[in-house]
């Protein structure tokens, strides 16, 4: 958004702008973090299964740290509706990844998954941040990034995992979403998340549909 007055972009107010995540720290009022997307899917809207494969998700991991990558976000499961995909062959496609990516680098990496059980195997094998792409419907992930230490990041969610989204209906979309992520990071700190350790954040992906705009 730009400030029409004075010909300059509008920057939001950054909360706790220095943050320690994971293994690196960053200054977020002098920098940006780059994020590789590294996906085990067969269907993923991103890279249609081309680093489904362990291999091909590890030289895909490895290139995207030498490339300068800051943080690199592993799913097994797309958010979207699609194929079953179980708790067990979730794990088996990401923990492997987990396990190889925290060899090649100290960078953060984070599970992306709307299961518990799935984000605290990740946690044990190194990842650092707990990407819930439902927006909390289940608050064992909070308890759980409370318990272990990791970093939250909250996701807007207007339909569970794995169903059909409806079509979008808002009176005011920035209002609306704002106010979800704002109430879901208030459940998650009142759940024992440290406040410095909980990101919100509009994903675009789990609220458009082909009649809905982004520009």
């Amino acid at each position: 958004m730009a400030d029409r007055e004075h010909g300059m972009a509008y920057v939001p107010r950054l909360i706790k702008p220095v943050r320690t995540i994971g293994r690196r720290r960053f200054d977020f009022s002098r920098q940006v973090a780059v994020m590789a997307i590294i996906n085990r899917t067969t269907h993923s809207f991103y890279d249609v299964g081309v680093t489904f494969e362990l291999r091909k998700a590890v030289e895909a991991a490895e290139k995207a740290v030498a490339d300068g990558a800051d943080w690199l976000d592993i799913s097994g499961v797309p958010f979207l509706n699609g194929p079953d995909v179980g708790a067990d062959e979730e794990l088996d496609r990401v923990i492997p990844l987990v396990e190889a990516v925290r060899e090649c680098t100290d960078g953060v990496i984070s599970i992306d998954t709307f299961r518990p059980d799935v984000a605290r195997h990740a946690i044990a094998s190194g990842a650092d941040v707990i990407n819930d792409t439902s927006g909390l419907r289940d608050l064992a992930m909070a308890d759980l990034a409370a318990e272990s230490g990791a970093s939250l990041v909250i996701t807007h969610s207007l339909a569970p995992p794995r169903t059909p989204l409806p079509r979008p209906s808002y009176s005011d979309v920035v209002v609306e979403v704002a106010e979800f992520l704002r109430s879901r990071a208030e459940l998650a700190i009142s759940r024992g998340c440290a406040r410095s350790r909980s990101s919100p954040t509009p994903d675009m992906t789990s609220i458009r549909t082909r009649i809905t705009p982004w520009n």
